[in-house]
């Protein structure tokens, strides 16, 4: 007999034992092994009841309708043998960090208080009690009403929980002020990615929303950044995209990948919070690009599986590859590790290849390519992709490498939702569809590469973010598992499928307490420091002036970057660092090097692009101004916990560095009046090849110095009034 048929004959019980003891004792051995509450012999007392008493209605059943006992069926024991195991897991010292997903499940002493509101104790406790509800049959046919209530309550909870907590301010933290000013510049260019900004630096041509993912919440919520005021929408708008759209995108995966209405309704449960990294990347980092499009990969995969072993096809599911694709592809990186898993589920899918499927895949593709091409342009003519990708480790000590990854790994499946670890990841290998097994396996294995082992490779990569889908596609067999024991009719596990329901509504009530700021990285909101400071700016700084930013900013104005202060200010602004930029391509420092030797030559920068005021937290900044009070002049001082002064520049505003008139700047668009139509004029703002001109109007670069600033010099010829504007096809 050959081993492989040796190994067909072996219970899938037993292998899905033997898998989960091995995953335990490797995975969890960093953990400190495991320990065990004096009072824990309350929650095995709670867990005998429950199950005692399904033992009991089973035989009572057996004795009053005179037939056999019940036997758990084969194809559920997996699921049964992986809920016990994550029932282990919740007694080991992994649920003692603050980062497990359950933050407050551990007891953390004896007394009474302490036990009652450990969430630990309430599981058992609620699902003792709600085990003999689990005892009536006819309940099983309407666990989708349950599961969509839950969610419904869930998503309800979640959106109060967030909005209470902010009172609609937006969220001011980190990236977030960042984000805020690229969703509002998004529909200003759309459907230009590539954009001239008139607003930082004296006009520069940027790629932004390409490189952050900006397109992917641009899209999905365009008329809500098109009309709406940034400060009210923001952190509403959060809300809609990660408590309601992410999580229907994953109840439409299940229903794809052919999962019951119960099972994609407990789905999108789970996809209120799959991880608490997730909330560090969107709450306390404010990377909404990424976390908006990368959940997409659920849905995709689960197109692309519908396609492949369920034969569906129609311009519906088309519709859906290009919108789901589209969105998913806004965030760079997502495309590499997209395309890598998702190939490796079709490389295994080859005996469900036809010729008819790969044509409507092809041909859906293609489209998607077509209208992904913006993207691809913008990072080919803006980004050196070779500099880029070959930021990684230059020499890799192949031990260190591994023993790197497996910890990156561990801590993923560490922050993870439990049930997501054990009946996902580890219960996709024994889901009772073959099919399943077969596509979705090897697509959570690459995606566990790019998590684990990925940012040892390339780190500027930030393949570590493979976790959020890898997570999220995890959901599939998850709810799948979740909804075949709720759906089944036998009274010993009325236990388990109480456990379950009390599982998800705990889900619910603890992404809440996230949106309520409870985990440990924090978020914040827009504070009386930045209001103050906007205020003075918009009443203070004289039309036209810019504020220029002295030093680096990083987070020293209100918790987060300080890019949307042109968009709250009316004014426009110079700083080194007004984006989270690599310090390895931006100089953190400012005004630039050249134009910091003297005083006379920070003045000069200031004559040259119209600075009328300088901010600064800096003391030697600080020292440097008041020693020349004939150049700069404190006006104004602001800030409790880091002091901040505002210097005035003793000169007098003008954006004309040669003729005069009025400006008016936009996105993509300066319009100019001219005082004189016949004379040229030069105003203070960055040349780029790319702007025009309609005739008989020309433009060209002017030499603002003997650097190589280069300014744009306008030729009326008879014109008093011209546009320059920056276009491009892509």
């Amino acid at each position: 007999m050959s081993v492989s048929e040796k190994f067909k004959k072996v219970p899938v019980p037993v292998i899905a034992a033997a898998v989960l003891a091995g995953w335990t004792a490797a995975g969890l051995h960093a953990s400190g092994g495991w320990f065990v509450w004096r009072g824990g012999w309350v929650l095995l007392g709670l867990g005998l009841a429950a199950y005692g008493l399904a033992e009991w209605r089973h035989r009572r059943i057996v004795r009053l309708e005179g037939r056999a006992g019940e036997v758990i069926e084969p194809r559920l024991l997996p699921a049964v043998v992986l809920f016990g195991g994550m029932l282990l897991f919740s007694f080991s010292t992994v649920v003692r960090s603050p980062w497990f997903f359950f933050f407050h499940w551990p007891i953390t002493d004896l007394s009474a208080h302490a036990v009652r509101k450990a969430w630990v104790f309430r599981f058992f406790f609620y699902t003792a009690l709600l085990t003999p509800l689990f005892l009536i049959r006819r309940w099983s046919g309407w666990m989708w009403v349950l599961m969509l209530g839950i969610l419904l309550y869930s998503q309800a909870h979640c959106l109060h929980d967030l909005l209470n907590t902010t009172k609609g301010l937006p969220l001011y933290r980190d990236d977030h002020p960042s984000f805020m000013y690229r969703l509002w510049t998004f529909p200003r260019t759309f459907p230009q990615l590539i954009y001239y900004d008139p607003f930082w630096n004296g006009g520069k041509a940027v790629s932004y929303l390409i490189s952050s993912g900006t397109a992917a919440p641009g899209l999905a919520l365009w008329p809500v950044w098109k009309w709406g005021w940034i400060l009210n929408t923001y952190t509403p708008a959060v809300g809609i995209m990660y408590i309601i759209l992410i999580p229907f995108s994953v109840v439409a995966a299940v229903r794809l990948s052919g999962g019951t209405a119960a099972a994609a309704f407990a789905a999108g449960t789970l996809a209120l919070g799959v991880s608490r990294v997730f909330f560090l990347w969107l709450l306390h980092f404010g990377t909404v690009g990424a976390c908006f499009a990368l959940p997409l990969l659920a849905l995709l995969a689960a197109i692309v599986y519908a396609v492949l072993w369920r034969d569906l096809r129609g311009w519906w599911l088309g519709a859906l590859l290009v919108v789901a694709g589209l969105l998913y592809a806004a965030w760079p990186p997502a495309v590499l590790v997209g395309a890598a898993s998702l190939a490796a589920g079709m490389l295994f899918s080859v005996r469900a290849w036809s010729l008819s499927k790969w044509k409507f895949l092809l041909g859906w593709g293609l489209l998607l390519a077509l209208l992904c091409l913006p993207y691809l342009v913008g990072i080919l003519t803006h980004i050196d992709v070779g500099a880029y990708v070959g930021m990684g480790q230059k020499h890799i000590e192949m031990d260190w490498f591994f023993r790197d990854g497996w910890t990156r790994f561990l801590t993923h499946l560490r922050r993870a939702h439990p049930l997501l670890v054990f009946m996902g990841l580890l219960g996709v290998w024994f889901v009772p569809d073959r099919r399943l097994r077969t596509f979705f396996a090897p697509v959570l294995v690459v995606l566990a590469l790019f998590a684990g082992w990925g940012h040892s490779w390339k780190p500027h990569l930030e393949f570590t973010r493979a976790g959020l889908p890898l997570l999220y596609i995890a959901t599939i067999p998850a709810a799948i598992w979740i909804a075949r024991i709720l759906e089944t009719r036998m009274a010993r596990l009325a236990p388990v499928r109480a456990g379950l329901v009390v599982l998800l509504v705990m889900t619910g009530m603890n992404v809440g307490d996230l949106y309520r700021n409870r985990g440990v990285a924090h978020y914040c909101v827009m504070n009386d420091e930045v209001r103050d400071m906007v205020q003075w700016i918009r009443t203070s700084v004289p039309a036209g002036g810019r504020v220029m930013f002295a030093g680096k900013n990083v987070h020293g104005y209100g918790g987060g970057h300080i890019a949307i202060l042109p968009v709250l200010t009316g004014h426009e602004m110079m700083a080194c660092d007004y984006y989270h930029f690599s310090p390895k391509r931006v100089e953190y420092e400012y005004p630039p090097r050249g134009f910091r030797g003297s005083a006379a030559k920070i003045f000069h920068f200031c004559e040259l692009y119209n600075v009328t005021h300088i901010v600064t937290y800096h003391k030697y900044w600080m020292r440097r101004l008041d020693r020349h009070p004939e150049f700069f002049r404190r006006v104004h001082e602001f800030g409790q916990r880091r002091r901040k002064v505002i210097y005035e520049v003793q000169r007098n505003p003008g954006m004309f560095l040669v003729g005069s008139g009025s400006i008016q700047a936009g996105i993509n668009k300066i319009t100019v009046h001219l005082d004189d139509a016949h004379s040229p004029a030069v105003i203070k703002y960055n040349w780029d090849a790319r702007l025009s001109v309609e005739d008989p109007v020309r433009i060209e670069p002017f030499a603002a110095d003997e650097s190589t600033l280069r300014f744009i010099r306008i030729i009326p010829n008879g014109r008093t009034d011209c546009v320059i504007h920056y276009r491009r096809l892509l």
